[in-house]
């Protein structure tokens, strides 16, 4: 009995332990949701990097082809310069 007596726990030690578990518990719960919040913030940045990089290609392209238009227009230009002053000498 002697024993027992000794592992009984006051309603006040009960209450003490018990709040103790609960901040705990609820500090893990806290990590978590933290850690979660902060693997999201990562994924979107790096979605939003490769859109990026996605656009940053269509826009180097678009500028390439319109630069190549440009050279082809030019050349062109160049072309029917020679022609033009041909016809008039």
């Amino acid at each position: 009995m002697e024993e027992l007596e000794k592992e009984l726990l006051t309603q006040e030690e009960a209450d003490k332990k018990f709040a103790a578990w609960l901040e705990e518990k609820d500090a893990k719960i806290q990590a978590k949701k933290e850690g979660l919040t902060k693997v999201k913030r990562m994924l979107r940045a790096k979605r939003l990097a490769d859109e990026k990089a996605v656009s940053d290609k269509r826009i180097s392209q678009t500028l390439l082809l319109q630069k190549q238009k440009l050279l082809l227009r030019d050349a062109a230009l160049k072309k029917q310069a020679p022609e033009a002053n041909k016809g008039s000498v």
